[in-house]
């Protein structure tokens, strides 16, 4: 998770994976200076791409940078579109921060956005991370 600002219930930012057999440059190449290239590479036997929306990590909300990254995804040349649609993953992945003292962490997308993710053939993640603020020497609370 490359952003570096977050907003104040915990959310961080949005990374799509995607997880294929054959390499996945042509994919990334493609969306071009809209995204940010987290990794491009293998992992293990598989090939991977992790990508956030350019200038996303100032939102709010997962929905609105869900539904920048749907838009690319669909505007894809051919080229491109066969690598996306011959990928075995296409994972939305929503970043969470737990705070430390927070009680909950809680956030709902809307249905316009799940539906769009459902198109694409994509699947919803959700990583939380503890609170990088906290001491690691700290004990449980």
């Amino acid at each position: 998770m490359a952003s570096k600002r977050h907003s104040a219930d915990g959310f961080l930012n949005v990374d799509l994976e995607v997880y294929s057999r054959h390499p996945l440059d042509r994919f990334t190449t493609a969306l071009g200076e809209s995204v940010e290239v987290l990794f491009l590479g293998k992992e293990g036997a598989r090939h991977l791409a992790a990508v956030e929306l350019s200038g996303s990590g100032w939102q709010r909300t997962p929905d609105p940078i869900i539904m920048g990254l749907v838009k690319l995804i669909n505007g894809l040349p051919e080229p491109a579109r066969s690598v996306w649609n011959h990928a075995t993953e296409r994972r939305f992945d929503i970043g969470c921060e737990a705070r430390h003292g927070s009680p909950v962490l809680a956030f709902a997308l809307k249905p316009a956005t799940v539906a769009a993710i459902a198109q694409v053939k994509g699947t919803i993640a959700i990583t939380i991370y503890l609170d990088r603020s906290r001491s690691s020497t700290e004990g449980p609370t």
